[in-house]
């Protein structure tokens, strides 16, 4: 998992539980969920590059 991904969801921990806020929360929570599908297609695509063979 992406650090910043990480970090975005303890923000928005913190903005829901401490701060009461559950709204600001999603302005945190929504990046932090949007980071790993971006993660996963860079994992396939650099698989994918890497299974190919070398065009000569």
């Amino acid at each position: 998992m992406d650090w910043c991904a990480v970090l975005f969801y303890l923000l928005g921990g913190l903005a829901e539980f401490v701060a009461g806020a559950p709204g600001v929360s999603v302005l945190f929570y929504v990046p932090s969920a949007l980071s790993i599908p971006v993660n996963a297609v860079i994992a396939a695509a650099w698989v994918g590059f890497k299974v190919l063979p070398a065009q000569v």
